[in-house]
């Protein structure tokens, strides 16, 4: 007596892998055609596409990757959460420039006279 063996699994049957968020789209063919969609109709539909335009981020600025500890974000989150209406600042972002610009401002007048350092020198590309 035998054991019967499995048969194959039907392709159809098969989990679809999850889309990963992050993965780049592949490139499509170009179209002759623009797709109407309801808000490219309209006016908000100029707007959107003039806004999708514009650069993402305000020129002359650089990124900076900054980690804290749950605790502090968590702090954070709640002193706008409560502040806003006072003081208007409603990002994190806003937040953390006007902390920073404030900081600056107090070393420069505790250690250089109130007046700010030179640049720092970067490396020249070769």
């Amino acid at each position: 007596m035998s054991i019967p063996q499995p048969g194959l699994p039907d392709p159809e049957d098969a989990p679809k892998p999850k889309r990963n968020p992050f993965g780049r789209r592949p490139p499509t063919a170009p179209t002759t055609e623009e797709p109407q969609h309801e808000a490219s109709r309209g006016h908000m539909g100029d707007r959107a596409s003039k806004e999708a335009r514009r650069p993402k981020r305000p020129a002359d600025t650089t990124d900076i990757l900054l980690s804290v500890p749950t605790e502090l974000s968590e702090r954070l989150e709640s002193v706008l959460a409560y502040t806003y209406p006072h003081t208007g600042v409603k990002s994190k972002q806003a937040f953390i420039r006007a902390a920073i610009a404030r900081a600056c401002a107090e070393h420069e007048a505790r250690f250089n006279d109130g007046d700010r350092w030179p640049a720092v020198p970067r490396p020249r590309a070769t």
